[in-house]
């Protein structure tokens, strides 16, 4: 479960994001919807935000980010809220002692939303992992696998 967005954005009241924390909190959005294989009409359609708004969002052109549509994007996106004021330039990883974002491979990201998928049945996982744990075989082994 993600946790509330307002205990984070509570920075907001006291500050304005500037221009490039704008900007950066836009590269976040698209660069986490490209990781997922989304189109932003497909995050529209998962945030309930609209294809202009994010537009506007991924290009930094929202000089101040509607917190309820902020919420939406970012929960669709499955972004933990303590990125945003970060992104913003509000704080830092630092000042909220957190670790370092991990970086995958957009391809490892849509697997993991793949079996994510509350509708994949454990038989279909099943099959996933299998398949998975038998190209991690030295590639001799699965050649006499194949034969044998």
């Amino acid at each position: 479960m993600t946790p509330d967005l307002g205990v984070y954005l509570h920075y907001r009241d006291a500050m304005q994001p500037d221009e490039a924390g704008v900007k950066r909190l836009g590269a976040l959005i698209r660069r986490t919807r490209e990781e997922r294989g989304w189109t932003q009409k497909d995050l529209a359609e998962e945030s309930g935000v609209s294809v202009e708004s994010i537009k506007r969002y991924e290009n930094g052109k929202i000089p101040e980010p509607k917190r309820g549509n902020v919420r939406a994007v970012i929960a669709a996106l499955k972004i933990h809220p303590s990125r945003v004021p970060i992104a913003l330039g509000l704080t830092t990883s630092d000042e909220l002692d957190l670790p370092p974002q991990p970086t995958r491979r957009p391809i490892v990201q849509r697997i993991i939303d793949a079996v994510e998928d509350p509708n994949i049945t454990d038989r279909e996982l099943d099959a996933i992992a299998a398949l998975l744990e038998a190209r991690r075989q030295p590639p001799a082994r699965r050649a006499r696998r194949k034969t044998g």
